[in-house]
């Protein structure tokens, strides 16, 4: 049997005898309006005659069972609720919009069942440590967030900083692994090093899917080295191919020329020129070849982030004396980054008989080496070297 103590109030005065008002209800008693009424306005009549600073004691409501409030219940001043306390309603309302403090303190934590939406009107200010939020729907923050040494984890990341700012920045300069990112350095567009084609003749270029930007570099042909027929003469080298490199925009395949290098004539010829025809052409031309005593230029380049003019040939050298003579064609020009210019011939009778031919340039863009003269004998100066082109993507 369940035994319900109702102690409406007790009350002590600073001058007066306890007022105490209290009825014992049996299990299956009914706790009317009118009797718990009766009972307030009792006590009403002993607190019209109290001061209220006089009071020794608070107001309690003490059940060993459950004890429910229906209807609309106002509760002003300190309230304290010990045990299990279940409030229900449409709408639960804490505080009257002023300066109250709610305090909940419960070191076991705070449990909705089922999960709750919280909604606040106005600007709230969230102090303290908040192990877990759960799932938050949306957050906007007027301060820098630091969440210390944690991960920050989402499925994308979205800046809406303006240009000129930039919009991340990183401490760390370990390489990040997978990291697919659509501008780097101010160049846009997909642009790596990892699959380098290399083209040592012309041919065309087939643009993989995805791929928007290439970095190319470009070597000119080296021009022939000279020949020559006079006796006492020493030819000159060629010249060496132009280079260039730089960040091309491509939207299809493209074109590849890769320029041959200058012929072995008694003339030498120019090296051919080589380029890659994307949205816009980069290009380098070839070293120009040797004529006799005349050491050809090194080759122009255009349309790169840089672009370099080849290495020009040089003269050659002839020394004599009663005993005997010596004779050195002229060296090709070499091409930037690239191959280096032949040797001329080499030539001696003194004091033993040496007789060397002229070398070719090394490819891409080596000019070629020039010949010496032979009383009655025309010797051809050595080719210059064809061109060569990389693409990176």
């Amino acid at each position: 049997m369940s035994i319900i103590f109702l102690f409406l109030l007790t009350i002590t005065p600073l001058f007066a005898s306890d007022v105490s008002k209290a009825k014992v209800y049996l299990d299956g008693e009914v706790l009317t309006a009118a009797d718990l009424n009766n009972s307030v306005d009792e006590i009403i009549v002993e607190l019209n005659d109290i001061d209220s600073d006089n009071l020794s004691s608070s107001i309690a409501i003490t059940t060993s069972g459950a004890c429910t409030f229906s209807g609309t219940n106002t509760l002003s001043g300190t309230t304290t609720a010990s045990g299990t306390f279940n409030a229900t309603g449409t709408s639960i309302n804490l505080g009257n919009g002023g300066s109250d403090i709610l305090t909940l303190n419960t070191p076991g934590g705070i449990t909705f069942t089922p999960a709750a939406t919280w909604t606040f009107t106005g600007a709230q200010t969230v102090s303290g440590t908040w192990a877990d939020l759960g799932i938050v729907g949306a957050l906007t923050a007027s301060a820098n967030l630091d969440i210390g040494s944690y991960d920050f984890r989402a499925q994308t990341f979205t800046s809406d900083v303006s240009t000129g700012t930039a919009p991340l920045t990183v401490s760390s300069t370990t390489k990040v692994t997978n990291l697919n990112a659509d501008t780097t350095d101010g160049y846009e567009g997909t642009i790596g090093l990892l699959n380098p084609q290399v083209f040592t003749s012309s041919g065309t270029w087939t643009k993989p899917a995805g791929v928007s930007k290439v970095y190319v570099k470009v070597w000119g042909a080296g021009g022939g080295g000279a020949s020559t027929i006079a006796n006492t003469a020493t030819g000159a080298g060629g010249g060496g191919g132009g280079y260039s490199e730089g960040v091309i925009a491509v939207s299809g395949n493209v074109t590849v020329t890769v320029g041959l290098g200058g012929y072995q004539s008694t003339t030498a010829a120019s090296g051919g020129l080589s380029s890659f025809a994307g949205d816009t052409t980069i290009k380098a031309s070839g070293g120009v070849g040797a004529i006799n005593t005349e050491s050809g230029v090194g080759g122009s380049a255009s349309g790169g982030t840089l672009n370099i003019t080849g290495q020009s040939g040089r003269n050659g050298l002839y020394w004599t004396n009663t005993s005997g003579g010596l004779r050195i064609g002229g060296h090709g020009g070499g091409s930037f980054q690239g191959g280096w210019g032949g040797e001329g011939q080499y030539y001696q009778n003194f004091p033993t008989l040496d007789d060397i031919a002229p070398q070719a340039g090394a490819q891409p863009g080596g000019g070629g080496g020039a010949a010496i003269g032979y009383i009655g004998s025309t010797k051809p100066g050595a080719s210059g070297a064809d061109g060569m082109l990389i693409v990176y993507y």
